[in-house]
């Protein structure tokens, strides 16, 4: 009997190293990966001037990713670049990654997170000028927890 309770022992231990040490990505509700480039650059863009729809929702997606610095805050973002099907437009979203080890710029990268939104209130259109009575957007997407996957 101790033969067989190790034998199984063993064998759950084997499976579960053979899984690798990091915990897997979260399944998404939104998979831009396994879309078209059109419907890619489309949910995007859709995602980008209308967050509500999706924030809280597990994206995830493939691009270029762009660090780049705001020149309204000195921030440092990060962020994963989709284009159109005829690379003539790109719309990108910003991520968080949990561990912090960013890729080198330029990279092409599949990242996975939960969409959130933050509000940038350093954005004008000119001094003394308020978006808001304007109704322009100033929720800014962001993948919160992020995580870069293989594909």
């Amino acid at each position: 009997m101790n033969f067989w309770k190790n034998l199984f022992l063993s064998v759950l231990l084997a499976v579960g190293l053979g899984s690798g040490y990091a915990a897997a990505a979260p399944e998404p509700d939104i998979d831009l990966t396994a879309m078209s480039g059109t419907m890619v650059y489309s949910v995007v863009y859709d995602m980008v001037w209308n967050p509500g729809n999706y924030v809280g929702k597990t994206v995830k997606m493939r691009g270029r990713y762009a660090r780049y610095t705001s020149d309204d805050t000195g921030t440092v973002h990060h962020a994963c670049v989709v284009q159109d099907a005829t690379a003539c437009c790109a719309q990108g979203i910003d991520f968080e990654l949990v561990d912090g080890a960013y890729p080198d710029p330029d990279s092409e990268i599949t990242v996975v997170g939960t969409l959130d939104t933050y509000r940038n209130g350093n954005v004008q259109l000119a001094p003394g000028i308020d978006p808001a009575s304007y109704g322009i957007v100033l929720d800014i997407c962001i993948l919160r927890n992020a995580e870069l996957v293989e594909y």
